[in-house]
Order: C-alpha cells, then sequence, then structure tokens
C-alpha cells in the first residue's frame, strides 16, 4: 500500500457508513494514557463525527484504517462499548474502508 494516504478519500468514505459529515483529525495526543495501545478517539451526535488519530502512532495506511474503522464502528452503533457485536462491526467496517479506499477510481 502507499505510503501517501489520501484523507479526503478516506473522509468521503467514512461520512458514508457515519451517515453524517465526518471529520479527521490528526493530533500528537497521547489516547491511551500510557497505558494500552489506543490511537485515536471519536466525540460524535446525531449532526457530524469528528475522529480523532494520534499522528504519532498511526504510521501506516493499516493502522489508521484499523483506527477509523474502530471509531466508526462507535459512531454506526450509537455508543462507546467494547464486546462482541462491536468487535463484530468493527472487522467489517476495516474491510469495507479498506476495500473502498484501494478501488479504482
Amino acid at each position: 500500500m502507499d505510503m501517501y494516504i489520501k484523507w479526503k478519500r478516506l473522509t468521503r468514505i467514512l461520512e458514508k457508513i457515519c451517515e453524517r459529515p465526518t471529520f479527521i483529525t490528526l493530533t500528537n495526543h497521547d489516547f491511551s494514557g500510557g497505558h494500552g495501545d489506543a490511537i485515536s478517539a471519536v466525540v460524535f451526535n446525531t449532526e457530524h463525527a469528528e475522529i480523532l488519530i494520534n499522528s504519532h502512532e498511526a504510521k501506516s495506511l493499516t493502522k489508521v484504517i484499523r483506527a477509523l474503522a474502530h471509531e466508526a464502528a462507535h459512531v454506526v452503533l450509537g455508543n462507546a462499548n467494547h464486546n462482541k457485536v462491536f468487535n463484530k462491526k468493527w472487522n467489517s467496517l476495516t474491510n469495507l474502508i479498506e476495500e473502498e479506499y484501494l478501488r479504482k477510481v
């Protein structure tokens, strides 16, 4: 996969998935608090979603897509739960985002 990340393409994909305007913000904030591997966070309501990505940790397209899919799963499911339903949605969104991103336009 390319080292150049097409952020506009990812934003369009996420807006379709989340069914609302979606913003991706790169930051250097440590979401894990030094405990764990959290590299992203999301703030959302019925009007929009903002996904925050730690640019120091998300160094590959694969990590970025997994982080975006993780946060999009929270938006789609409408909660912050981490359970089997969440994991299934996260995996399916990871695959969907990757397929859409890599599709030739």
